[in-house]
């Protein structure tokens, strides 16, 4: 739950945050699914092109190759880049940070303004849910340059 009469420096970091893993999350989903349905879309046209057709030479072949092409370099994509893991791993540290600002909300609401000593409680909590996101990413980009190698 959001509050926008709340002002404190913290709370105001912390609704950043949000929004920015929000976008990210929203940005993975939609490639993820745009993967998939591209993947599905293919591996269907391919599958009926492959059935409905009596190749017999070479270039009646051509488009079925090259759509199978296509199918590897877009699940190639989706496997080296992990949009998926990408995908839940935002999801994650932003339910966590929601989760973090709905305890401030309520504090708030409750006591009508936010103390430090609770502020430091919830400073702990943030720093691991980001520093989670980092090490989560950073594994991600460590497994990508192996692969490359």
């Amino acid at each position: 739950m959001k509050e926008d009469s709340i002002t404190d420096p913290f709370y105001l970091q912390i609704q950043k945050e949000i929004n920015r893993i929000e976008r990210k999350a929203d940005n993975y989903i939609w490639i993820f699914y745009i993967i998939r349905m591209t993947q599905i879309i293919f591996a269907g046209i391919i599958t009926v092109l492959a059935g409905i057709s009596e190749i017999e030479t070479l270039s009646k072949a051509k488009p079925i190759l090259i759509l199978g092409a296509v199918t590897t370099a877009v699940t190639a994509f989706d496997t080296l880049f992990q949009v998926d893991n990408k995908k839940n791993t935002y999801k994650l540290v932003l339910f966590e940070l929601r989760a973090i600002r709905a305890e401030i909300v309520y504090e708030f609401m409750k006591e009508g303004k936010i103390d430090n000593e609770f502020k430091a409680t919830f400073l702990g909590k943030y720093q691991k849910a980001t520093s989670y996101a980092r090490d989560l990413i950073s594994t991600d980009i460590d497994k990508a340059k192996e692969v490359k190698k």
